[in-house]
C-alpha cells in the first residue's frame, strides 16, 4: 500500500489532474442590472467548451477564454435562481457547478419609482445607471412612457442614437399630442443628421438619404409643434398679437405674419409691432416696401433701436449708406451692446466682402447672450467666410438644433457644397456627391420654407447644371411669382433659357421654351431688363452665364438680422 508524504499530497493540490470549475459568484449573491458570469477552469487536459444555462435554460457557451457569459438580469423575473456552468475537456471528462443567486431588480416597487431614480442618474450624468434603471421601469410596466422618454435621452448621449430614436418614436406614439415628446425626436432626427455627416463615408447616396429623411422628419414636428402653440392661443386679440405673430414668424409664415400685423398704420404700432413689421418685410425681400416704412420713421422719428437696424440692413443690401437713420441720427442711444445692431454690422460687412473687419465683428457679436437661431446662422455664413469652416459647422449644428426650421442655415450648406464644386478639384463622383447633397440641403430649405425665393432660385441653378431646364424653370418661376421683388430669380431664369436654347441641347417639354433660338434672346432680354428695373445697380452687358447668375444670387441673398423676439 503506497504512503503518501505531506509533500505529495501538497503536490497533488497544486497540480491538480482532474477538471475543477468555479464561478465569480457564489450562492446567496444578489445580482441587479446587467452582470457578466466568469467561470474558472482548472485542467491538465485542453478544455472544449463551458456551456452556461440559467433556470435549466442553456444561454450561451464558450469554446476559448475568457468564459465570460453576459446576464442582463431585468430580462428576468427577481426571485432566486439556479446558475449552472458546465466545462467539457478533450478527455471526455465534464465538470458541472450550480449556483443559487437572488435577482433583485426591485420591479415590485413599480415604474415610477425606478423611473424618478433613472432621472435623478441623468440630472447626474450617471447615464448608464438611467439606462439600468429605465429599463428596470418599463420591465415593471411595459409601455410606460416616461420612462422611454428618460431611456432616449440617456442612450442619446451615450451616443447609441438608433435606439435612443426607437424609444422617443415609441413615446410620441403612445402621447402624440405631448410636444416634449416631439421637440425629443425631433432633436434625436437632427442628431442623426449631423452623426451621419460626419462619417469617414459619408459620401453616399445611402447616407444623403438619412439626412435629408431625417431633416425632413425633424422641421415636420417642429411645424406641428409650432402649429399647435398658435392654436393654443385661440383667437387673435391685442393681449396675444404679439405673441401670434412671434410664433408665426418662427413657423417661416412670414405671409400670415404680414396680414396680421398690416391693419395698423405704419406710425400708430407699438415698438413691438413696429419691430416685427419692419422686420416680416425685410425678410420677405419686399424691399420697396420697407423702404418706405423706413423712410416714414426716419421723417417722423418714430425709429425704434430695432427698426433702425432694419434700416441698417436695408441700407447695407441696396450698398446705400447715405443718410442712415435719418432724422433719427441724433437721439438713437448706443448700438453697442444691441443684439439687433452687433447682427447687421457683420451682415454689412459681409455684403461689402470686407473680410478685414469680420473678425472683430464676429467675435463682438458672439459677446451677445442670446439662443436666436439667426445669430447662429449669421456667425456660422461669417465664420465660413473667413475660412474657418469648422467653426461655420458647428453654428449651423448650434442653429438648426436652435431652430430645426431655419431657411438660411439649410441654404448656407447648401452653398458651401456648391462652393466646394465650383473652387476645388474633384473627382467627377465626388463633384456629383457634392450637388446632391447641396440639393438635401435645399431641399430642407424649401421644406421648411416653401416660400423661399432663395431656395427655389438655387435647385432651379442645379437642376440647370445637371441638364433638367423644365424641371428648372418649374423652380425659378416659382420664385419670381413667391417673392416678385426677387431679382436673382429672373436672372436665372434668363441663365437658364439661354442654356436650354443652345443649338443641340437634349430637352424635354420643349413647350417650356422658344422655338426658336430668337424668341429665346426675346426673353432673355426682357429677364435681364426686368433684373435692371428690380436692381439698378445691375450692369451685366453679356448674356448670363452660370458663374455670373450664382455670383449675383450670392450678392443679394436676404438680409441678416437678429429677430426682434430675441432682444
Amino acid at each position: 500500500m503506497p504512503v503518501f508524504t505531506p509533500f505529495f499530497i501538497a503536490l497533488a493540490l497544486l497540480n491538480p489532474q482532474d477538471l475543477e470549475i468555479r464561478a465569480n459568484v457564489k450562492t446567496g449573491d444578489v445580482l441587479k442590472g446587467e452582470q457578466t458570469i466568469r467561470a474558472i477552469v482548472q485542467s491538465k487536459d485542453i478544455i472544449n467548451q463551458v456551456e452556461f444555462y440559467l433556470a435549466g435554460e442553456l444561454r450561451d457557451s464558450k469554446s476559448s477564454t475568457p468564459y465570460e457569459f453576459k446576464l442582463d438580469t431585468i430580462g428576468e423575473e427577481d426571485g432566486e435562481v439556479a446558475i449552472k456552468l458546465i466545462a467539457y475537456s478533450s478527455s471526455g471528462e465534464k465538470k458541472e457547478q450550480i449556483i443559487r443567486v437572488m435577482i433583485d431588480n426591485g420591479v415590485s416597487k413599480g415604474a415610477p419609482f425606478h423611473t424618478e431614480i433613472a432621472q435623478k442618474a441623468f440630472e447626474d450624468g450617471n447615464y448608464d445607471l438611467a439606462i439600468q434603471e429605465g429599463r428596470i421601469a418599463l420591465h415593471a410596466q411595459k409601455g410606460y412612457v416616461p420612462a422611454k422618454a428618460i431611456l432616449a435621452r440617456a442612450y442619446s448621449e451615450k451616443g447609441v442614437l438608433d435606439r435612443a430614436l426607437k424609444y422617443a418614436e415609441d413615446a410620441q406614439a403612445s402621447d402624440p399630442d405631448n410636444d416634449v415628446y416631439n421637440e425629443l425626436v425631433m432633436t434625436l432626427n437632427l442628431k442623426r443628421v449631423f452623426t451621419t455627416y460626419d462619417r469617414a463615408d459619408t459620401s453616399s447616396d445611402d447616407n444623403l438619404k438619412i439626412i435629408g429623411d431625417s431633416l425632413k422628419s425633424a422641421i415636420q414636428l417642429r411645424a406641428k409643434v409650432l402649429e399647435r402653440k398658435i392654436d393654443a392661443l385661440g383667437t387673435a386679440t391685442e393681449a396675444n398679437e404679439i405673441q401670434r405673430v412671434d410664433l408665426l414668424l418662427l413657423a417661416n409664415r412670414y405671409s400670415a405674419a404680414l396680414a396680421a400685423l398690416r391693419p395698423k398704420n405704419n406710425l400708430e404700432g407699438t415698438a413691438p409691432w413696429l419691430d416685427r413689421y419692419a422686420y416680416t418685410l425685410l425678410r420677405m425681400g419686399r424691399y420697396t416696401e420697407c423702404r418706405n416704412l423706413m423712410f416714414d420713421l426716419n421723417k417722423s422719428n418714430h425709429h425704434t433701436m430695432f427698426t433702425a437696424a432694419v434700416d441698417a440692413a436695408l441700407r447695407a443690401y441696396l450698398l446705400d449708406y447715405s443718410g442712415l437713420y435719418g432724422a433719427n441720427n441724433n437721439v438713437l442711444p448706443s448700438t453697442k451692446d444691441n443684439l439687433g445692431f452687433r447682427s447687421v454690422a457683420v451682415y454689412a460687412l459681409l455684403r461689402q466682402g470686407n473680410t478685414n473687419g469680420l473678425r472683430q465683428a464676429i467675435s463682438d457679436l458672439q459677446e451677445s447672450v442670446t439662443t436666436d437661431s439667426v445669430v447662429s446662422t449669421i456667425l456660422s455664413v461669417a465664420s465660413n467666410k473667413v475660412g474657418d469652416f469648422e467653426k461655420g459647422r458647428q453654428l449651423f449644428r448650434q442653429a438648426i438644433l436652435q431652430n430645426p426650421m431655419n431657411t438660411d442655415a439649410y441654404l448656407e450648406q447648401a452653398i458651401q457644397a456648391i462652393q466646394i464644386t465650383a473652387t476645388t478639384e474633384l473627382t467627377p463622383e465626388a463633384a456629383k456627391y457634392q450637388l446632391a447633397a447641396a440639393r438635401v440641403w435645399l431641399e430642407a430649405a424649401l421644406a421648411s420654407r416653401p416660400e423661399s425665393a432663395e431656395a427655389l432660385t438655387c435647385l432651379g441653378m442645379l437642376d440647370m447644371l445637371t441638364g433638367k431646364y423644365d424641371e428648372a424653370i418649374r423652380f425659378v418661376d416659382s420664385a419670381t411669382m413667391v417673392s416678385k421683388d426677387y431679382a436673382p430669380a429672373y436672372l436665372m431664369k434668363a441663365t437658364v433659357i439661354q442654356a436650354a436654347s443652345r443649338p443641340g441641347t437634349n430637352r424635354s417639354g420643349k413647350s417650356i421654351f422658344m422655338d426658336s433660338g430668337e424668341q429665346a434672346q426675346v426673353e432673355v432680354r426682357s429677364l435681364l431688363e426686368k433684373t435692371r428695373e428690380l436692381d439698378p445697380r445691375f450692369a451685366l452687358a453679356t448674356l448670363p452665364t452660370a458663374k455670373q447668375a450664382f455670383d449675383y444670387f450670392m450678392q443679394k441673398r436676404t438680409p441678416l438680422i437678429a429677430s426682434p423676439f430675441s432682444h
